[in-house]
């Protein structure tokens, strides 16, 4: 009987050392350290001209005689845009000037097209050479902001980055959103507080762009923290493998904040080491 149960003991071990093998080695191990959670937030930001645009119209209605700029010319401050003849005249010509050096960004007038000192303006005229990005942060994180926070600009869903600085200013108060068409959402959904970044005309940004802001917050300091690779979801539940002699231990913890590399963790004791998968 008693060499039974040791061939049994025996064969136990064997098997548990067999199916030991058999699972697939971790990678590494780490220990659950304290340490710091980076925060960063995702937010909207549109590209337009520094200085504005400049809307020009005419001083009194009439039919457009002359134009003399389309889209896309350079012009400097008092260039003259277009002549038209003053309506209730014989002949009597007025000019449309620009009162900023830019460029063309849009013209709503031909040759014989009657006008009038209302509605929408005549010509648009920009400064291109000097941008600044709106962004618009979700009032859920609005009181996180600060003027100096850096940030990078990048094409929506992570695209390429295109511009990075840090906050020049930052609205006193919650505003209606203005952006949302390259994202899939109307403007004017939720309150949002915005903040500027003065940019500086580079490929690849140009006025009228929508993009994704990423705004660094300042790191939190978290008592016990994990690589994120070394965290699993098993039934719907977080856990990580402690290393045994033949096989890693599960055990379930509960996740809190995250960042690109780490997450914090509780259930586990600093120090513990954890396998990575």
């Amino acid at each position: 009987m008693t060499r039974r149960r040791a061939a049994v003991a025996i064969a136990a071990l064997l098997a548990a050392g067999i199916f030991a093998l058999a699972r697939p080695r971790p990678r590494g191990v780490v220990a659950v350290e304290a340490g710091e959670i980076e925060r960063r937030i995702a937010a909207r930001a549109s590209v337009a001209p520094a200085g504005g645009v400049a809307r020009v119209r005419s001083q009194n209605p009439g039919v457009v005689k002359e134009v003399h700029a389309r889209v896309g010319d350079v012009v400097e401050a008092g260039h003259v845009l277009a002549r038209y003849v003053n309506a209730g005249t014989i002949g009597e010509i007025s000019q449309i000037t620009t009162p900023i050096a830019g460029t063309v960004i849009a013209s709503r007038i031909e040759r014989g097209d009657s006008i009038g000192t209302e509605g929408p303006a005549l010509f648009e005229v920009a400064d291109l050479s000097k941008l600044e990005a709106r962004i618009e942060v979700d009032e859920a994180w609005a009181g996180q902001l600060s003027a100096g926070q850096p940030l990078v600009l990048r094409g929506p869903g992570g695209g390429t980055v295109v511009a990075e600085g840090r906050l020049e200013r930052v609205g006193p108060v919650l505003e209606d959103r203005r952006i949302g068409a390259a994202f899939g959402k109307a403007s004017g959904e939720g309150r949002v507080r915005a903040a500027t970044l003065t940019l500086k005309a580079a490929p690849g940004l140009f006025a009228g762009q929508e993009l994704e802001a990423v705004i660094v917050l300042p790191a939190i300091h978290v008592a016990a923290r994990l690589p994120r690779e070394a965290v699993r979801i098993e039934d719907g539940r977080a856990v990580i493998d402690t290393p045994g002699w033949l096989w890693p231990r599960t055990v379930a913890v509960t996740l809190g904040e995250s960042d690109e590399r780490f997450v914090a963790v509780t259930g586990v004791a600093v120090g513990e080491a954890v396998s990575i998968p």
